[in-house]
């Protein structure tokens, strides 16, 4: 058994110039199985993407992604340019397509759309759909779905979830003195 086993990867490009894209890579050909390619900064340094000039993708020394932005400040930092999207998945028609949320390998969250469906899906498998909003960060319950397989399984309260339980399959809480529900025509 071969151990510690390192390679230097081919640079190809025809008649020293890079004006055959088709032919002109980084990496291996199909002679090389088995190796997967390493791109290494044996420096503590970032490692930086460029096209045309122009810095694309970083990722730095500690970590962290950042696609369209140079300082990413989380793993994943995805900064939109101009009026490009930021983020998007696309599936195969009839597949699910889903973002999913783990915390120490357990899933959190999920928002899914089942092979294609019309509906949009919000999931909380580890309990109840929350929602929150705030002002300037300071986030506010609002919005609640009782989860779990008990008797009290789909009740939704309205209202400072933090202050309340919903009792019913539509409970709307106001600790204020603003009436709790209004219909208007």
């Amino acid at each position: 058994m071969i151990y510690g086993f390192q390679s230097v990867a081919q640079v190809t490009y025809e008649a020293n110039s890079s004006s055959n894209s088709s032919t002109d890579y980084v990496g291996w050909d199909n002679s090389i199985t088995n190796d997967p390619l390493l791109i290494k900064h044996m420096a503590n340094q970032d490692i930086d993407f460029f096209t045309d000039a122009t810095q694309r993708m970083t990722l730095k020394n500690s970590g962290e992604l950042g696609i369209g932005v140079t300082g990413p400040n989380a793993w994943l930092h995805v900064k939109s340019i101009g009026t490009k999207e930021t983020f998007r998945t696309d599936a195969p028609v009839n597949y699910d397509n889903y973002w999913r949320m783990f915390r120490n390998g357990t899933e959190y969250g999920r928002f899914i759309n089942f092979n294609g469906a019309t509906a949009f899906y919000i999931q909380a498998p580890r309990g109840h759909l929350r929602l929150a909003s705030g002002d300037g960060g300071n986030a506010i319950e609002s919005f609640e779905i009782i989860g779990g397989s008990g008797s009290d399984a789909g009740f939704v309260g309205i209202g400072d979830y933090s202050s309340f339980t919903a009792q019913r399959l539509l409970d709307v809480y106001s600790n204020s003195n603003y009436p709790q529900f209004r219909i208007l025509i």
